[in-house]
């Protein structure tokens, strides 16, 4: 934690700028805690004994790293910033809460892995409560070379920005978006990306319409697809079994039907699995099967949007 309890003045102390070692309380439970400070760390506490219910510890560097920028840059601002400020009503503690007299932002930096269940409780409890809140994403959550489960879960929507995603790179002390997302079988996912020093400028940014339009998939790319659909089927996993073994109870054949249902362009970013099997299993009445293929994504409305999908193969 970046602040702690003085028991003398009754007043929270930075860690950066404490200068004792006694007297110091943690703002949730009033235990002791000690203050961790050197060349190569950013100054914070941690408590004697890890038995405190409201703040965990282990908490990485990098992400007191990024709560110290979202600190620092909303200082700049008229209203109160403040970090870790405990929340009673919500149960509930955001990295960094600013407050002016109509506005309320909760910021979450998450650096380390959340289930989905966990995000939809924290979401929820800020927006029932009247908080603006806004989910920035660190290292670990880094698209590479596909999109996974535990970033698809962030994902969300913005009519000036597509499908995207916020990031904090504390090495070079910059905040990213990664805006209109897509993705295609067999292909790794584009988007485009915005970086700033400034917060205030990445939500001005973000306001301000951009050049969105669907990713098309060129003849190479289709070639390299229908190569990597032909191996899955070469050396078939239990989820190509399974494929075929629908298509057997329906006397369909997956050799044939399998490329007819690759897409001919990029897609919002939705399948966990492949689209071109979403699409084969509705067209062959397993919905609920189909359903595994998408990810959970508590920010998207996903049902209008899959449902012009299917209406252009079915």
């Amino acid at each position: 934690m970046l602040y702690a309890l003085d028991l003398h003045t009754n007043q929270l102390v930075a860690a950066n700028q404490a200068t004792s070692q006694k007297n110091l309380l943690c703002p949730g439970c009033h235990s002791p805690v000690i203050l961790r400070k050197g060349a190569h760390k950013v100054a914070h506490f941690a408590h004697y004994r890890h038995s405190c219910h409201t703040f965990t510890e282990g908490e990485t560097q990098e992400h007191l790293q990024g709560k110290q920028l979202l600190v620092k840059q909303l200082q700049q601002w008229p209203g109160n910033t403040t970090v870790e400020a405990v929340l009673p009503q919500l149960s509930q503690r955001p990295d960094v809460l600013y407050q002016d007299q109509d506005y309320r932002l909760a910021l979450e930096y998450q650096c380390s892995p959340l289930a989905t269940k966990r995000l939809i409780q924290r979401s929820r409890g800020y927006h029932q409560h009247g908080f603006q809140y806004c989910w920035l994403l660190g290292r670990r959550y880094q698209i590479k070379h596909k999109l996974t489960a535990q970033i698809a879960q962030f994902i969300r929507w913005h009519q000036h920005l597509g499908y995207y995603l916020l990031y904090i790179e504390v090495g070079r002390a910059q905040f990213e978006v990664l805006y209109n997302i897509q993705m295609a079988d067999f292909l790794p996912p584009r988007y485009f990306c915005y970086r700033t020093s400034a917060f205030e400028q990445l939500q001005q940014f973000m306001h301000e319409p951009q050049e969105l339009f669907v990713f098309p998939i060129t003849p190479e790319q289709r070639r390299r697809q229908l190569y990597q659909l032909e191996r899955t089927w070469r050396c078939p996993s239990r989820h190509v079994r399974k494929l075929q073994n629908l298509c057997y109870q329906r006397q369909q054949n997956l050799l044939r039907l399998g490329p007819e249902f690759l897409a001919t362009e990029y897609e919002p970013p939705f399948f966990a699995g492949w689209s071109y099997a979403w699409r084969l299993q509705r067209y062959l009445g397993a919905e609920e099967v189909a359903q595994r293929e998408l990810y959970q994504q508590p920010f998207i409305k996903q049902k209008e949007i899959l449902e012009k999908i299917i209406d252009k193969w079915m």
